[in-house]
């Protein structure tokens, strides 16, 4: 009886590994959608553009202007003088966060 349960156990296993594979969590790109010649020909030049302690953006003396409406102006301006100046550079990619 018991080699008859093992038996009966291990075609259970033996059968469960021929089922189907499970369906990929990653979707594919639709092919319809992905044509042959849109693909971007131009590499990704990128930086990061670091705001963690003030490293790269806003700068110091943004931090302590004397009025909100200062305090944006200068970070606007100088983060479109950086922008412009990783553009002159050839970046064409900014990560941010």
């Amino acid at each position: 009886m018991a080699l008859a349960g093992a038996a009966l156990i291990a075609a259970g296993m033996l059968f469960s590994c021929t089922s189907k594979a499970p369906k990929s969590l990653v979707t594919p790109p639709n092919a319809a959608a992905v044509k042959a010649g849109q693909a971007h020909r131009e590499p990704v030049r990128g930086v990061w553009l670091t705001t963690v302690s003030r490293l790269d953006w806003p700068p110091v003396g943004s931090i302590i202007a004397s009025t909100p409406e200062s305090r944006i102006t200068q970070q606007k301006l100088a983060r479109i003088a950086k922008l412009d100046n990783l553009q002159r550079l050839g970046i064409n990619t900014v990560f941010s966060r």
